[in-house]
């Protein structure tokens, strides 16, 4: 019984830090002229990059340039502090840039709904945030409506489809609170 209460108390915990972000103010809002990307290649470029946090002098980018092509697959890695979490809060449009602009495949981001381009990036991030469900309800978080067919061919691009099928429960293993049932690998 103790440990039933314990591990309600640290769920509502849980629960009160993730919805603690619908409080937070909005920092950018969408442009009423909104641009919809019809055909999406991937080509992404940082041009001249600088910026600097609301409410802080500190210049944490400067004149950053950067190309990535399409079909490319990146990691922003560097000592602590550097930047690699800020470049990609920009491209996903949670801040503007102070000075310069981000473009994908020419269109600057400013004048894409963040709806539309958070739909077109996949981020890896540091710590994995993994509810205490089945592999198949993580993978379709967020997306109610996501087929079987989606979710199995996101995992095949995730390179996981081969791991899920093999295990003994597939789709209906219970990854247990941030995976810990899983392997780190």
């Amino acid at each position: 019984m103790f440990f039933q209460i314990r591990t309600i108390a640290k769920n509502t915990t849980d629960l009160n830090v993730y919805f603690a972000i619908l409080d937070n103010e909005t920092t950018v809002i969408d442009t009423k002229k909104s641009k919809k990307i019809t055909k999406t290649e991937g080509k992404i470029e940082f041009k001249n990059i600088g910026f600097v946090y609301p409410k802080n002098n500190q210049k944490i980018l400067s004149d950053i340039n950067l190309t990535i092509k399409a079909g490319s697959k990146v990691a922003f890695v560097g000592r602590s502090g550097v930047g690699k979490t800020t470049l990609v809060k920009l491209l996903l449009h949670f801040y503007d840039p102070t000075r310069g602009s981000i473009l994908i495949d020419g269109v600057n981001i400013k004048k894409i709904k963040k709806s539309e381009l958070r739909s077109l990036i996949s981020v890896v991030p540091q710590e994995p945030v993994l509810f205490n469900n089945t592999i198949k309800f993580n993978l379709a978080y967020g997306r109610e409506d996501a087929t079987m067919g989606e979710i199995e061919n996101v995992s095949r691009q995730a390179n996981i489809l081969e791991f899920i099928e093999h295990l003994p429960k597939g789709w209906e293993t219970e990854v247990g609170e941030r995976g810990i049932k899983l392997s780190g690998g």
